[in-house]
């Protein structure tokens, strides 16, 4: 049972880190959209009429994909000013509750998305300069990001505080 778990965290980190690579590929198709439309603009007089819509839209999986990955490697913003003065024993259960809050603001973010991705996918909303794509697409790119990061919570939440429950550090 315990090679189960061991091959299926294995798993869950080989999809957490892929959406590293993801978001990098969003990134730079974000940059050379950019780059092209500047290009089209002032030198050809030919703009891109779906540019700035597009680039906005690569916010988005630009934004969610690296979720849990940076949540993960912790290359997140840490402000430990007063955490660092705290006893341990206080700061791992403060980091059991965050995570226990994060799985409950992630869950409901996650059930809010769906609702919106069901209302776009039912009214048919599309880019408005580029009519054959959904928005839905990215829509779903959220709910993704959201839901591997809402599992790493889980994930890591169970792990710590069983730990704890053991009387380990977490």
């Amino acid at each position: 049972m315990k090679e189960f778990w061991c091959s299926l965290r294995r798993v869950f980190d080989t999809t957490i880190d892929f959406q590293q690579y993801l978001g990098w590929v969003c990134l730079m198709l974000m940059v050379g959209v950019i780059a092209v439309g500047t290009v089209l603009r002032y030198f050809f007089s030919a703009p891109w009429v779906f540019t700035e819509e597009l680039v906005k839209s690569l916010y988005i999986p630009l934004s969610f994909l690296p979720l849990a990955f940076i949540a993960k490697s912790s290359r997140h913003i840490n402000i430990d000013l007063i955490i660092r003065h705290l006893p341990r024993n206080l700061v791992d259960w403060l980091e059991i509750s965050s995570l226990f809050f994060i799985i409950i603001f992630s869950s409901v973010y996650c059930v809010q998305t769906w609702v919106l991705i069901e209302h776009s996918l039912r009214v048919g909303l599309v880019l408005e300069t580029l009519p054959f794509w959904p928005r839905a697409s990215f829509q779903i790119v959220m709910l993704i990001g959201m839901a591997l990061f809402a599992l790493w919570a889980i994930v890591t939440f169970s792990e710590k505080f069983s730990k704890k429950l053991r009387g380990r550090r977490a």
